[in-house]
C-alpha cells in the first residue's frame, strides 16, 4: 500500500495528448490571457473527495485530488459560474470565447469542438502581443494552445482535460460525479 495519506498533487495536464505540460506553467499562461482580455480571474488548487479504481490491487488509489478552480474577482463581472461551466458546457459559443478556457476546471472539464475555431481565432487575433505581455515566457504554451484548438475545430473531437498527479500518477476524473 502507497503511504501518500490519500492526497495527490496535480502536477500536469494534458489535453488529448497533444496539448499538455505543467500546471504552473498552464496557469500562468492562462493569467497573462486573462490579464491580456481584462478577465478578473484568480486560479485556485483545491482538494477534492474522487472515487477511484486501481487495475492494481496492491495500490490504493488516492481519495482525493488537487483541481484548479476559477474565481472572478470582481463581485459585479457578469459572468456567473456554474458547475456546467466549469465542466466546459457552454449552450453557445460566449462573445469572448476564451472564457472558456478560463473557467473551465482542469483536470476532468470538456474543450468541445463546437467552440474551437472560436478560439483558435481569438488565440491567433492576441498572439503579436504575447511576447510582449510577459517577455515570451508563456510563447510555448500560446502556440500549443492555438495549434491544438485549430486541429480540434478541424476533427470535431470533445476533448476531456486529464491530470497528472503526485504521487499516483494520471487519473481520469468525472466532473459530473463530483457534483
Amino acid at each position: 500500500m502507497s503511504d501518500f495519506h490519500g492526497k495527490a498533487g496535480l502536477v500536469e495536464f494534458s489535453v488529448g495528448g497533444s496539448f499538455q505540460g505543467k500546471v504552473k506553467r498552464f496557469d500562468n499562461w492562462r493569467r497573462m490571457v486573462g490579464d491580456m482580455i481584462g478577465a478578473p480571474i484568480e486560479f485556485n488548487m483545491r482538494y477534492r473527495d474522487v472515487s477511484l479504481i486501481s487495475d492494481d490491487p496492491a495500490f490504493e488509489p488516492p481519495r482525493m485530488l488537487q483541481f484548479i478552480e476559477s474565481k472572478v474577482t470582481n463581485p459585479s463581472f457578469a459572468i456567473e459560474i456554474t458547475p456546467q461551466i466549469r465542466r466546459g458546457i457552454w449552450m453557445e459559443t460566449p462573445d469572448e470565447p476564451l472564457w472558456i478556457v478560463l473557467l473551465l476546471t482542469i483536470p476532468g472539464g470538456t474543450f468541445f469542438s463546437r467552440h474551437a475555431q472560436a478560439i483558435a481565432n481569438r488565440l491567433d487575433e492576441i498572439e503579436e502581443i504575447v511576447d510582449f505581455v510577459d517577455f515570451g515566457r508563456s510563447a510555448g504554451e500560446h502556440a500549443a494552445a492555438r495549434a491544438f484548438f485549430r486541429e480540434q475545430a478541424r476533427s470535431g473531437i470533445d476533448v476531456v482535460v486529464q491530470g497528472g498527479f503526485e504521487p499516483s500518477g494520471w487519473w481520469d476524473v468525472d466532473l459530473d460525479a463530483m457534483d
